[in-house]
């Protein structure tokens, strides 16, 4: 599998005059098959559990079409989510949604036709100081999506808490995407970017092995 063919320009359908973009891929965990981003991607602000406030679907961009994915299921009032999510209290979600699909999505014909996965047995831990890689369809001019995913790469921090930091040069719409180490191994997922006391503004990763822990 190659790490650059693993993700997808990700976006949601437009509201209030606001179109996202971000970055999603496709995960193999034990032949079962998820679609994984960050949270605050279809919403462009921090996640909730106010569903109401939620886009009706994900759109997914694959050359010069569109594939559509359904959020919710249910009317608008009551709808019921179609994805994983995670609360952490006070009306709030995490930033990491994930929605189950049958293997069949891969086949030919059908939504994840010809797409790549990151295989969740390729999870690893990465270390201090070791050089890392992301990937993602960050807006680079006027255009968006581009049509080659971006590559950003720069030393791992760490882990701090349940999140973990690199020093890698993230931008909107990189948010959503996978991040490796070197050798291919599966670290996690970007979510944007902290500003440190001394200036500098590493990128924010959502571990690999919390990610599976929710799956």
């Amino acid at each position: 599998m190659s790490a650059r063919a693993a993700c997808f320009p990700l976006s949601a359908s437009p509201r209030d005059g606001r179109h996202p973009i971000g970055t999603g891929f496709l995960l193999m965990k034990e032949r079962r098959l998820f679609l994984v981003t960050a949270a605050h991607v279809p919403l462009e602000a921090q996640p909730t559990d106010d569903w109401s406030a939620w886009p009706a679907e994900l759109l997914i961009f694959r050359q010069d079409r569109a594939l559509t994915v359904p959020l919710f299921r249910g009317l608008p009032v009551g709808r019921v989510p179609r994805f994983i999510y995670v609360g952490r209290g006070g009306g709030f979600i995490q930033d990491f949604l994930a929605m189950e699909f049958g293997l069949d999505a891969l086949a030919a014909g059908n939504v994840f036709e010809g797409f790549a996965t990151v295989d969740a047995a390729s999870m690893r831990f990465a270390s201090p100081g070791e050089m890392v890689r992301g990937f993602g369809y960050p807006l680079l001019g006027e255009k968006w999506p581009s049509s080659e995913v971006d590559a950003i790469q720069g030393l791992f921090r760490g882990y701090e808490g349940v999140l973990a930091e690199a020093d890698a040069p993230v931008r909107k719409g990189h948010s959503g995407g996978p991040v490796f180490r070197a050798d291919g191994a599966w670290i996690g997922m970007t979510i944007g970017r902290t500003e440190k006391p001394d200036g500098s503004e590493p990128a924010i990763i959502v571990p690999a092995c919390w990610i599976l822990g929710q799956l």
